[in-house]
């Protein structure tokens, strides 16, 4: 199991004794961002531990069974789908893993306990902006704008289906990449652009990561 996770790679990433398991680098870049950007402005952002991108939800549940016993504290934070992820529950079951240490982006969405990515907890416009920043190129003069978006709770599937009604392909697979949206979208990302609502679900987000490293 350990080499199919590249596990001696991967306890490299482990340098600290508090750490924050998310999903991908495109998570990575973002809290790293905002953790910065509130601390420009007076405000919290992550006091102790590094964020470790472990690549997806069913590694993250893997990730805790194989580390959660060797005496370094973790706090999962994830995206979240329409139902609670089995592999997590298992793990708060087994006792390897307290509930309190097991966050998802929801919880500082309004209304929450809905789908919800780390994305969907910035402006629309804003993401939407980055991401049409992002593939100039290949969406070969279409522009995507917050009214062409369909209604659902998670804004990279309402791209996904934009593209896929536009005809556009820019992964072999569908989709688009989140780490070259989420490169765009750090410039974009100022105390002059965010409000005061969105910087506070930031601020409540690293509270509660704070907290439960403790």
């Amino acid at each position: 199991m350990q080499a199919a996770l590249g596990y001696s790679i991967a306890q490299n990433l482990f340098i600290a004794n508090k750490n924050i398991l998310i999903e991908g680098p495109a998570d990575l870049i973002l809290l790293q961002h905002m953790s910065a950007l509130l601390e420009q402005g007076g405000k919290s952002g992550l006091e102790e531990g590094i964020f470790v991108p472990v690549g997806g939800l069913d590694k993250l549940a893997t990730f805790i069974a194989l580390l959660g016993a060797n005496k370094l504290k973790l706090v999962v934070l994830h995206d979240r789908a329409g139902a609670p992820h089995q592999k997590l529950e298992d793990l708060i079951h087994q006792k390897l893993i307290e509930r309190k240490r097991i966050l998802d982006f929801s919880m500082f969405r309004t209304p929450n306990n809905q789908e919800t990515d780390l994305e969907d907890l910035f402006p629309e416009d804003l993401y939407v902006a980055a991401f049409n920043a992002a593939y100039t190129k290949e969406l070969k003069g279409n522009t995507l704008t917050v009214a062409d978006l369909t209604p659902h709770p998670r804004i990279i599937e309402r791209i996904n289906q934009w593209l896929k009604a536009k005809g556009i392909a820019l992964l072999k697979d569908g989709g688009f990449n989140h780490y070259r949206a989420a490169q765009a979208l750090l410039p974009k990302l100022t105390d002059v652009s965010l409000s005061a609502v969105d910087l506070g679900r930031f601020e409540n987000l690293f509270a509660r990561v704070n907290s439960a490293l403790k």
